[in-house]
């Protein structure tokens, strides 16, 4: 397997602006999904 290096992201950019369906039938945006500490986002 060949390694290849994992580039780290910038903490600094603010979330695009999103509005998507949910399996719960409910939309979901940044706005509507951010809590008292804020928002964490991962793509794993």
């Amino acid at each position: 397997m060949v390694s290849t290096p994992t580039p780290v992201c910038n903490f600094g950019w603010k979330a695009v602006d999103f509005d998507l369906p949910g399996v719960d039938g409910q939309r979901h945006s940044p706005a509507s999904a951010r809590g008292p500490n804020g928002l964490l986002i991962m793509f794993i």
